[in-house]
């Protein structure tokens, strides 16, 4: 989920961001992020339905439309703000097609595969494991002599 957020996440109904405050607000009754982790379909088989692909982070509580039909309706315009829309929640054009053509598997192997890279990048990022690792200069200093050392030893 952190990860998901990290994306920053935008409403599919205003295409706006979702602000940290909004989140809050959201999971403040349970205290869990259940509610706003909602399924994409609700009915899939062969346990794909818990799948990260098949969840996404929606704040608001009721929606007009089943999330498929306000993911395809923004397809059709791929306008600056639709493409920010998919790519806040790790959809891929790719994944966008075979949703609108009705290849529901397809669509959740796809963003999947897209989910899977986006949570490694992250934990990759928050561990640090990119950033240098070499011993600071001040610990590698040789010269500096320990107490003691300084006395002239005749």
């Amino acid at each position: 989920m952190s990860a998901l957020w990290d994306l920053g996440p935008r409403s599919p109904l205003t295409g706006e961001k979702y602000a940290l405050r909004d989140l809050t607000d959201a999971i403040q009754p349970e205290g869990t992020l259940a509610d706003i982790a909602k399924h994409i379909f609700s009915k899939e088989k062969e346990g794909r339905r818990l799948w990260a692909a098949n969840r996404m982070i929606v704040l608001e509580e009721e929606l007009p439309e089943p999330l498929t039909k306000l993911i395809t309706s923004k397809q059709s315009l791929l306008l600056g703000s639709e493409i920010d829309f998919f790519a806040s929640h790790g959809l891929s054009i790719h994944a966008i097609e075979n949703l609108s053509n009705g290849h529901r598997l397809e669509f959740l192997e796809s963003r999947q595969e897209n989910l899977d890279k986006v949570v490694r990048d992250f934990l990759q990022r928050m561990a640090g494991t990119e950033l240098e690792d070499t011993p600071s200069l001040a610990s590698l200093n040789f010269d500096d002599s320990e107490e003691g050392d300084d006395e002239i030893i005749e």
